[in-house]
């Protein structure tokens, strides 16, 4: 008997099967829960929880205070942006979008340990982005 290693096409295990061959799917990626829980802020805090995509570029944000009520978000197209630029201009449209509403005490979440970095070494953030003009600030 032969034996084949497939795709999950189904195409393939039909052919497979027409021939009499034996059906070897490939294995289930394991998948692991990062954060099984979402944890608030300190009293008085707001947490913002950020993220960015691309290759469009949009960025967007999720606020909620302390006693994790929805205090406000955002949604913003940025353009063509990598996944670096866009992860930034989250985390930075988060902080600007919290002095404009008078948050003093803040606490940024985002899924990039680059840009978590940059905060403790400002070399990390590109240039480009460093020199920016706002073109989505209010």
């Amino acid at each position: 008997m032969m034996w084949m290693k497939s795709t999950d096409a189904i195409a393939e295990f039909k052919v497979m099967h027409l021939f009499g061959l034996s059906y070897n799917p490939p294995s289930i990626p394991v998948s692991r829960t990062v954060a099984a829980y979402w944890l608030p802020p300190d009293r008085g805090c707001i947490k913002i929880n950020v993220d960015g995509s691309v290759p469009c570029g949009a960025i967007g944000g999720v606020c909620r205070d302390w006693q994790t009520q929805f205090v406000g978000g955002f949604a913003q197209d940025i353009g063509h942006a990598t996944c670096l630029e866009s992860e930034f201009c989250a985390v930075m449209y988060g902080i600007e979008k919290s002095a404009d509403m008078n948050w003093n005490y803040i606490w940024i979440v985002s899924n990039s340990e680059v840009v978590v970095k940059a905060f403790s070494n400002p070399s990390h953030v590109p240039w480009k982005l460093k020199t920016r003009l706002l073109p989505y600030s209010s």
